[in-house]
């Protein structure tokens, strides 16, 4: 607030030095584009965009400011110089309530008469550099109280009535100018708009920066209502030991925040047709079966069954579909950049009720601010808390006009420096390739899937 009345103050005395140059009328249209592309750039290099519309509201304010106060200082300097104010002293009396008045009052003064004697006037008042804003603010007589107020407020000081020297006899001296009672009401509007755009920016950057703010983001651009996807899975233990997996995942949603999962394995013939199928349900534990095909039995997976490893690879059941936000607390941590992008993290942690089927104490996302996709996830082993996988995207690509998903990605176990790289061989959001029946005990009872 300081350094924007400071700055306000500033372009006030820069814009009527240009004007007596005859140059004012040009800067100010140049002024305003040139500090909005400022604005705009310093936005884009340090990451601050929810900080461009209240800095953008700023800077317009100011240019209207200035414009205001050019065109009082332009009223004061010809009343002055034709002596139509008297007596002038009390005049700069009644001009003294905010600095950019003052200010102004005192350019016009030392141009129309020649001296410069008005900052020692303003001192004996009382008046420092700190008295920014009209005294009438903070009385219960505010400014802003009135129907004037907001009428100025909104034109921003571009209300354009004839002065007391254009036209018809002059007024009488102790009636100030209407033009002048309107650029004291648009420093008080500059001032209060000021402080409640900050205050909007604070409460939205507060919003706009918690963990689940971010999460609720990250679900309504990349959650899509039906997907299918043929992925290769490439799973390379410890000892350098490689085994292929091919299978076939199936998501599609059953109402809001709803949704079923299916994953059957087609390669290698020694598991072809294992298949695990997942129905999620709000404010419910999720109920999740295994398919296996030598038995040909549908098993329920109960409790800790969530967190034994699917096919073999280094990706648990539980790490194969999305969480119900409900289910976890997340928390908003310093911002990062991978690969030159800059990233939320959030942590994710389980709430009590799911906290005993969760194979981890915690969880670490990193989340591109530009395309809110998860690139990096960091696991957390209960108990110690230490380290114990990372899941990185590699490769990614766009789906929809807001949705990306993962081309190449690598799931590391920290503990055995195993690792398992699934890549997308092929992918459909269309409706008709996810047909509801799929997700059905049926369907894999009778191997349809097969």
């Amino acid at each position: 607030m300081l350094v924007g009345a400071v700055s306000m103050n500033g372009q006030t005395r820069w814009y009527i030095e240009a004007y007596r140059h005859g140059i004012g009328s040009i800067r100010l249209p140049l002024f305003i584009c040139v500090t909005m592309a400022a604005v705009s750039a310093a936005a884009a290099v340090f990451e601050l965009w929810p900080l461009a519309l209240p800095a953008g509201v700023l800077c317009l304010t100011q240019a209207a400011d200035c414009r205001s106060r050019l065109r009082e200082y332009a009223i004061l300097r010809r009343l002055l110089a034709l002596g139509r104010i008297e007596p002038a002293w009390r005049f700069a009396r009644r001009n003294r309530q905010s600095l950019c008045q003052r200010s102004t009052m005192r350019a016009a003064w030392r141009d129309a008469t020649g001296d410069d004697t008005l900052p020692a006037f303003y001192r004996d008042l009382g008046y420092r550099w700190r008295h920014f804003v009209p005294d009438e603010l903070f009385t219960r007589h505010s400014l802003v109280l009135s129907g004037r107020f907001w009428l100025c407020a909104f034109s921003l000081g571009l209300i354009r009535r004839p002065g007391p020297f254009v036209g018809g006899p002059p007024r009488p001296a102790a009636a100030a100018p209407f033009a002048l009672r309107q650029r004291r009401i648009a420093a008080a509007c500059a001032f209060t708009g000021f402080v409640a755009v900050a205050i909007w920016a604070s409460v939205s950057l507060a919003d706009g920066a918690s963990g689940r703010a971010i999460m609720d983001e990250v679900a309504a651009r990349h959650d899509l209502p039906h997907e299918f996807a043929v992925e290769a899975m490439l799973i390379k233990g410890a000892d350098g030991r490689e085994a292929r997996r091919v299978f076939r995942r199936y998501a599609r949603a059953f109402g809001p925040s709803a949704y079923r999962y299916l994953l059957t394995v087609d390669e290698p013939a020694s598991v072809h047709g294992t298949a695990v199928l997942t129905w999620q349900r709000p404010g419910e534990p999720d109920d999740q079966w295994t398919y296996l095909p030598a038995l040909s039995v549908l098993k329920r997976v109960i409790g800790g069954g969530r967190r034994s490893s699917f096919a073999g690879s280094d990706f648990t059941h539980e790490d194969l579909v999305n969480e119900d936000r409900d289910d976890y607390t997340y928390v908003r941590e310093g911002d990062e950049a991978i690969a030159g992008a800059a990233v939320f993290v959030v942590t994710a942690t389980p709430t009590a009720d799911i906290a005993d089927d969760s194979s981890y104490a915690f969880r670490r996302l990193y989340i591109r601010q530009d395309n809110y996709l998860i690139v990096e996830t960091r696991y957390y082993e209960r108990g110690s808390g230490r380290p114990l996988k990372t899941f990185t995207v590699e490769e990614a690509e766009p789906v929809t006009a807001r949705a990306w998903r993962p081309r190449v990605a690598v799931m590391t176990d920290l503990v055995t420096g195993g690792s398992t790289r699934v890549t997308t061989v092929s992918r459909s959001i269309a409706a008709d390739s996810v047909p509801e029946d799929v997700f059905s005990h049926r369907f894999l009872e009778s191997r349809a899937h097969l």
